[in-house]
C-alpha cells in the first residue's frame, strides 16, 4: 500500500546521515510511495541531485519551523515522518502522535558528540538527542552495534536496520594477483580525529610499495597535517571535498577507513559497491561488515591500537553477490518499509 512519506533532514550538505536520507527517499519512491524530502535549514538552496519531479522537496524558512512543518504535513496528508539528526529528531518529537514517527539513528552520542564538541557540550548533546528518541514510536539503529549501545542507554523503542547504497550494474572485477602491479588506495572521509586520516597514510606508508599512490578524498580540520604529508610523499594526492567520489573509487583498487567511532559507514559500502578492496578498524560497526562476510578476503581488518603488526596480503579479490546484495539500498528500504506499516 502506498504511503505518503516525509524524510527529514537538517539541510541539504552531503554527510553520511543525509546520504542515507537521500537514497531512501529515492528508493521509496522506486517502491511506489509519495516522498516529500523536508530540510529543516537552506543550504545554499542544493538539492543533492534530486529529482524533484519524482521527490517533493522543501525547505523549512520560517522561524517558527514545527508550526510550518505541522502546516505542511497536514495539507500533504503525510502519515509517515522518519527523520534524520538532532535538530530533525526534536521537530519529529514535537509532531502529533497519530503520525508514525521514526528516526534513525547514525551514531555513538556518548562518543560522537565528545569527539566532535567536547566533553562538556558533547555529553548534553547526547542527553538531548536520547530525550528526542525517547519520544518517538521506533529509533532505528543504522548497525547491530548502534542498537545495542542505545539500548544499554537506557532506549526501549529501538529497531536495527543497516544501511545500504545504491549497486552499479556493471562493477568493474578488479582482482588482482600480480604482487608487482601498481596499487592505488584510497581514503574518502572528513579530515577530523574521529576519522583518523593521519593512521590511514601511516598504514599506507608501512604496507604501499614506491609505485603505489594513496588518494584522499575530503576536507576538515586535519587539512594541513595531510598537506604537509603530501608535500613528503610524492604517492599522496590530496583531492579536497569531492561530492561524489564515484570516479576515484571506480579507478582505486583498496579502500582504508580507520576510524575511531562510525555508524554503520557508508563509504566503507560505497567502496565495496565500486569492486573496491577495505581495510578498515576494529570498531564495532566495521567487525560488523567483516562478521556478515567472514569468508571474503575483500574486507580485511586491522588492530587499532597494533597497526604495526598487520600483515598486508598484496591481492585485490573480487565482491560477491552476497555482498552487494546484503549492503543493497534495495533491501535497506524494504526494511524500512516494513516497519512503517
Amino acid at each position: 500500500m502506498s504511503k505518503a512519506i516525509c524524510i527529514l533532514i537538517p539541510r541539504f550538505k552531503k554527510t553520511g546521515p543525509v546520504e542515507v536520507a537521500t537514497i531512501l527517499a529515492k528508493e521509496f519512491v522506486d517502491a511506489g510511495n509519495e516522498v516529500h524530502l523536508v530540510s529543516v535549514y537552506d543550504e545554499n538552496n542544493a538539492k543533492l541531485n534530486v529529482k524533484e519531479e519524482k521527490i517533493k522537496v522543501k525547505i523549512l524558512k520560517s522561524t517558527f519551523k514545527v508550526k510550518e512543518l505541522r502546516e505542511y504535513i497536514k495539507k500533504e496528508k503525510i502519515t509517515v515522518i522518519h527523520s534524520h539528526c538532532m535538530i530533525p529528531d526534536f521537530l519529529n518529537m514535537m509532531l502529533p502522535s497519530d503520525l508514525i514517527r521514526i528516526s534513525t539513528s547514525h551514531n555513538f552520542p556518548q562518543l560522537d558528540y565528545c569527539y566532535e564538541y567536547g566533553k562538556i557540550k558533547g555529553k548534553i548533546m547526547a542527553w538531548l538527542h536520547l530525550f528526542a528518541f525517547s519520544h518517538l514510536n521506533n529509533v532505528v539503529g543504522c548497525s547491530e552495534s548502534v542498537s545495542i549501545n542505545l539500548l544499554a542507554l537506557g532506549l526501549k523503542n529501538i529497531s536495527t536496520i543497516n544501511n545500504g547504497v545504491r549497486i552499479k550494474q556493471d562493477i568493474k572485477d578488479k582482482k588482482i594477483d600480480d604482487k608487482n602491479k601498481a596499487l592505488t588506495f584510497v581514503y574518502c572521509g572528513r579530515l577530523i580525529e574521529r576519522k583518523n586520516p593521519v593512521l590511514a597514510y601511516k598504514l599506507f606508508q608501512m604496507i604501499a610499495n614506491a609505485n603505489d599512490k594513496f588518494l584522499v578524498c575530503g576536507d576538515g580540520e586535519l587539512m594541513q597535517e595531510m598537506k604537509a604529508i603530501e608535500q613528503r610523499d610524492q604517492r599522496v594526492k590530496i583531492l579536497g571535498f569531492i561530492d561524489s567520489p564515484a570516479d576515484i573509487l571506480e579507478k582505486s583498487d583498496i579502500f582504508i577507513s580507520l576510524s575511531y567511532a562510525e555508524g554503520y559507514p557508508m563509504s566503507v559500502l560505497e567502496a565495496l559497491s565500486f569492486g573496491c578492496n577495505v581495510i578498515i578498524s576494529d570498531i564495532p560497526p566495521h567487525l560488523e561488515i567483516k562478521e556478515k562476510h567472514s569468508k571474503s578476503n575483500c574486507i580485511r581488518i586491522v588492530k587499532l591500537g597494533n597497526i604495526g603488526n598487520y600483515e598486508f596480503e598484496r591481492n585485490v579479490f573480487p565482491i560477491n553477490n552476497d555482498i552487494l546484495s546484503e549492503i543493497s539500498s534495495v533491501t535497506m528500504a524494504k526494511n524500512y518499509l516494513k516497519i512503517m506499516n
